[in-house]
């Protein structure tokens, strides 16, 4: 901790060194004590460091006011550092710097105080007292020497990164010679030393520029070094590309070559996690039927470079602890890339960011995208669902007025809360909001509320409405004992949609109860689980007109979608579902992704997700965005007759 704190401290003030104007001679002019001064200085050039020493002792006893006193502690801690009394020559120097500080003498101190306690062997000092150097407007000779020294000393103390940032600073300030012959090997050297993290950070700073090749050649050893052999060949192949002329290259080249001789980089592998056993293992196994179809349907299992594609499927068993385990079984068996898990996602996310592989999940669960850069999900979510509904009910059709009617639990509150969200969005509003006890089959308390039908209307207000869409139940009394028949009063339905996101089975008993309360000419929208037989059967005639979003349609005309259900069928002898489809789309993304690439590393594969322009699949067109969340363009379907179809002309930007 010592150590960080040392390195943290000096690469801070690294960057505060600025020029400093050249200095004229030493000693100039004729002044008290000049000739006693020459007398020193001519000792201290002819290298007599005992006698120089005296006589610069000699002026500064002679002369304590004299503006050359800090240049006299200056030579005076030079003089000791030459004869090896180490001690003395910095508390010289040190004085030199503590009382004199405004002097143009202390900032050469303070550089000179570094060269000595480095050749004193202090290292953990040096690195402590950089920062005094570096907060001076140095010139380049003065920071050159310092930035070296302060180098050479995090080297001694193996502190890789704040060495290498150190000899950086030195070679961007330093003469050409000594660029070449003194500064460059120290940086090949403090390379080496770096973490492939540290690589990598370096590398994003430079953009290019030297030391890059090193850096990118160092990366792949540090890869190769942790038993990541793919991914060492993808870094390797692409420091052959950007730099074919470099010393290095041919290292680079039998490198690749021991490595794939030994059988890496040979095929590309994709990991499977799935739960194929416990409670979810039919979910598992009809995703499993959609992954081998994509690969076994991907130019007969080729990349364009004519490496095989083999899928490692591995059990989570919907067990937590067993799907982190399968991410680390599979990233030793060398996969480069990761499709699932249905459940456990957030576990097996977690691990498979450790170990820098990238996961592109088939779950909703929250947060899955945030584990980390190299977590992606592929799956429908309700800010999907939501989204694709109001673009519909507010661009296609011109909606701004809506209610919703919601269960009073974890998905209806959910669902109502983003509803409410990208209406606001679209500068449309939420005229009217119930909600209902989902363990209720009558809804009617919250219809009634809902279209002003449930609490009495004051008489006064009452006889305003002369009439009109309202009445109160002592004028309906009156005008039965006027002998007349009573005035039922009329809903206030001013919105024209009202969402309900609930299961098919409720919204099959509301809408019927909905029409009972004369709330009719309006729009349906429900979620997902609105795609079931049993909405229609329940709601009959009501339901019809009613839209939701879906993940996936089989019946769609799309040739794509066609093409992939006849495959599946051929196959399996059954429909594909959304389970099955996702799995389909989300293998052939990753194919798609790996042909993109030159290089089938990790890293590689994972930047490809990330600037992937939107795929054009069967569950409909998808890009990730900067977090790694699937942004995709939803089907909305519309019960029709005794079915559903697709909602036609409205296309939402991606």
């Amino acid at each position: 901790m010592r150590h960080l704190f040392l390195a943290a401290t000096a690469i801070g003030l690294l960057m505060l060194a600025a020029c400093a104007p050249k200095e004229p001679g030493v000693f100039p002019g004729k002044k008290p004590g000049a000739e006693l001064m020459q007398s020193a200085e001519a000792a201290f050039d002819a290298e007599r460091y005992n006698e120089a020493f005296r006589l610069y002792q000699t002026y500064v006893q002679r002369y304590p006011d004299s503006p050359m006193l800090p240049a006299a502690l200056l030579k005076m801690g030079l003089a000791r550092s030459r004869q090896g009394k180490y001690a003395q020559a910095v508390a010289y120097l040190e004085q030199a710097m503590n009382n004199y500080p405004q002097s143009r003498y202390a900032r050469d101190a303070a550089v000179e105080r570094l060269v000595v306690l480095y050749e004193a062997g202090d290292y953990e000092k040096v690195a402590l007292r950089a920062s005094d150097a570096f907060s001076y407007r140095l010139s380049d000779t003065q920071f050159v020497r310092a930035a070296v020294h302060a180098g050479d000393a995090y080297m001694a103390l193996n502190l890789g990164r704040a060495a290498y940032l150190a000899f950086l600073k030195a070679y961007q300030r330093a003469a050409p010679v000594r660029k070449e012959a003194d500064i460059r090997p120290r940086i090949k050297a403090a390379i080496r030393l770096l973490s492939a993290e540290q690589l990598q950070e370096a590398l994003e700073k430079l953009h290019a520029r030297f030391p890059a090749g090193y850096l990118l050649y160092q990366l792949g050893c540090r890869l190769e070094a942790s038993g990541r052999f793919d991914d060492a060949i993808a870094v390797f192949s692409d420091f052959l590309d950007r730099y074919p002329a470099h010393e290095l290259s041919e290292t680079a080249g039998r490198q690749i070559e021991a490595l794939k001789a030994i059988g890496y980089g040979a095929e590309i592998r994709i990991g499977c996690l799935l739960p194929l056993s416990g409670r979810y293992a039919t979910f598992g196994e009809r995703a499993l039927n959609g992954i081998e179809l994509a690969v076994s349907h991907s130019d007969r299992g080729k990349t364009d470079e004519g490496l095989p594609v083999q899928l490692m499927v591995a059990d989570t068993a919907s067990d937590t602890e067993k799907a982190a385990d399968a991410v680390r079984t599979l990233g030793e068996q060398g996969v480069a890339v990761i499709i699932g898990p249905l459940a456990t996602a957030k576990s097996a996310a977690g691990a498979a960011q450790e170990a820098g592989i990238p996961i592109l999940t088939l779950s909703q669960a929250k947060g899955i995208p945030g584990v980390g850069d190299y977590v992606f999900r592929n799956f429908i979510t309700p800010e999907m669902q939501v989204k694709a509904l109001v673009d519909y009910a507010a661009e296609a059709m011109a909606m701004d007025r809506f209610a919703v009617l919601y269960p009073d639990e974890p998905y209806g509150r959910t669902f109502m809360n983003l509803f409410w969200d990208v209406l606001l969005a679209h500068n449309a509003s939420v005229v009217g909001l119930e909600k209902y006890d989902p363990s209720h089959t009558d809804f009617s308390e919250a219809i009634k509320k809902l279209v002003g039908l449930y609490y009495e209307i004051p008489e006064d207000i009452a006889e305003e409405e002369q009439g009109g869409l309202v009445a109160s139940k002592a004028s309906s009394s009156d005008q039965l004992e006027a002998g007349g028949e009573e005035t039922q009063p009329e809903p206030i339905v001013d919105f024209e949609a009202v969402f309900i996101p609930d299961s098919p089975e409720k919204a099959g008993l509301m809408l019927p109860q909905l029409a009972y309360y004369d709330v009719n000419n309006i729009y349906c929208l429900g979620t997902n689980l609105w795609y079931s037989d049993r909405l229609i059967h329940m709601s009959r005639r009501h339901a019809q007109g009613a839209i939701f979003p879906v993940g996936f349609f089989a019946e769609s005309s799309a040739e794509l979608v066609e093409r992939f259900v006849s495959e599946f069928e051929s196959v399996y002898e059954r429909k594909p579902r959304f389970i099955e489809a996702i799995g389909y789309d989300t293998a052939r993304m990753v194919i798609t992704c790996m042909r993109r690439s030159r290089y089938l590393g990790r890293r590689y594969i994972r930047e490809q997700f990330t600037r992937m322009p939107p795929y054009n699949g069967v569950t409909g067109r998808t890009r990730f965005d900067q977090n790694g969340e699937a942004v995709k363009e939803l089907c909305l379907l519309k019960v029709a007759g005794d079915g559903f179809v697709e909602v036609s002309g409205f296309k939402p930007s991606l």
